[in-house]
């Protein structure tokens, strides 16, 4: 667990005209992204922004900069990038940076390396050559991830078991080459339950075998670490949920957050998720990550890399693990994909102009600023192409994410694509691209 205290790393002469300073949020939803060293990044728009998609218990000063186990400066002049970061994934300090006249401070609240990346390399380079030798980067030159289509962005939490299959018998006419069929929050009794809601959703077993005798894979959005008020789970057994610790509101109350010290409770998820993986289940999006990391007695990385560890067993080698809402330093070596961006939206601009908050624009800029990290530590998940009409923006956000190498995913009925959408999503689920690949240019400088 990272100190309240922040101590001086470092005081750097730098241009005060032309020094940037990259900043790495906490986990998928917190934002990421290269500023002007003398102006400031993006600020939650209300508290529960700050539990929910910036770091909890520890937020940024008014002014300046705070990464989480990662802050890179540009001093200009030609001199090197300077990385500032976490020893490993176990102990996470945040890295504060300030411009002071033409001197930036940099000051941490736990241990931090200072690594200096090759003279003349750019920011992606120095971010990457860096990443590559990071303690538990696992080398993500193995089998491509498949293409994906998920639920969410066109069927909310209305989705039922018929309108996958109808989904899924769609984009085989239209001829959209995608394997995996997921589907997203809205399939399950009560999250924190983890069975299905079969009045209103269907048989997931028959599901997943409709699928399979069309060649296809069934995927399953979970919420493994935390579970709605009113569950069957948590009213069996409210002492397996955490009283001292918040993880915001979601499922129209608090979200209770699983004690991960406790033996039966954890029994009970992996058991879980076993079954769904016997059931037919071979790909696991698994979301709201942050709370099993949230920081308290008992409770915080150590603990959440073990429960993670714990999942992956549970769900055997074949099924595919993708993390979302992750924090991000303590999930390196524990996933095969990783959100690296907020959520995507059909709108382009993010409530409040926080981009921490669902947008394209928010998806846009802080999967393009973590680039660097697919192949070394995970394939990337820069979230779902929407290409249907209306969607604001969507030629420039479909080109993004033709240049970016990671998991290509689709949020649309393929019955409500245009031709336009029709021909750009053929074009793009394509399986992603092992090992490193090289960015789309230089890192864009970003306006909170």
């Amino acid at each position: 667990m990272a100190g309240r205290h922040f101590h001086r790393v470092a005081i750097l002469d730098c241009d005060p005209r032309s020094a940037q300073v990259y900043e790495f949020g906490w986990q998928s939803w917190s934002p990421a992204a290269l500023y002007r060293a003398g102006s400031r990044s993006s600020r939650p728009r209300s508290p529960l922004a700050q539990v929910m998609n910036y770091r909890p218990g520890c937020p940024a000063p008014r002014g300046g900069f705070q990464g989480e186990g990662l802050l890179a400066v540009a001093r200009g002049g030609g001199e090197p990038i300077l990385i500032f970061a976490a020893e490993g994934p176990e102990l996470v300090p945040s890295i504060r940076a300030r411009l002071l006249g033409d001197r930036l401070q940099v000051s941490a609240n736990g241990p931090v390396r200072m690594w200096a990346g090759e003279r003349g390399a750019g920011m992606d380079e120095s971010l990457g050559s860096w990443a590559g030798a990071f303690p538990g980067a696992r080398q993500a030159a193995g089998e491509p991830l498949p293409a994906v289509w998920c639920s969410w962005y066109c069927l909310g939490d209305r989705v039922t078991a018929a309108t996958v299959i109808r989904a899924a018998r769609c984009a085989g006419r239209r001829g959209l080459p995608i394997s995996v069929f997921q589907v997203d929050d809205g399939w399950q009794s009560a999250t924190g339950d983890w069975w299905p809601d079969r009045g209103r959703f269907g048989d997931l077993g028959e599901l997943a075998r409709a699928l399979s005798q069309e060649g296809l894979e069934l995927g399953l959005w979970v919420a493994p670490f935390v579970a709605a008020e009113g569950s069957e789970t948590a009213r069996r057994h409210p002492e397996w949920y955490r009283t001292d610790l918040d993880a915001g509101r979601n499922w129209n109350g608090r979200i209770l957050v699983l004690d991960l010290s406790r033996e039966a409770a954890l029994a009970h998820l992996t058991g879980r998720l076993q079954g769904l993986a016997e059931l037919g289940v071979s790909y696991f999006k698994l979301d709201f990550l942050y709370a099993g990391a949230l920081e308290g007695p008992g409770s915080g990385i150590g603990p959440y890399r073990m429960a993670m560890a714990a999942i992956q067993r549970a769900i055997g080698s074949r099924a595919r693990l993708v993390a979302c809402g992750a924090p991000l330093l303590p999930t390196v070596g524990l996933a095969d994909a990783v959100r690296v961006g907020p959520d995507t939206a059909p709108g382009w601009e993010p409530p409040g102009r926080d981009l921490s908050q669902p947008s394209g624009r928010s998806a846009h800029v802080v999967s393009r600023a973590r680039a660097f990290t697919h192949g070394r530590w995970w394939t990337n998940d820069p979230d779902c192409l929407l290409a249907r009409p209306g969607v604001e923006r969507r030629g420039l956000r479909a080109r993004q994410l033709g240049e970016l190498a990671g998991l290509a995913s689709s949020g649309d009925l393929p019955d409500d694509l245009d031709r336009w959408g029709l021909l750009r999503t053929r074009r793009l689920m394509l399986p992603s691209a092992a090992g490193p690949s090289p960015p789309p240019g230089p890192m864009p400088v970003t306006r909170a």
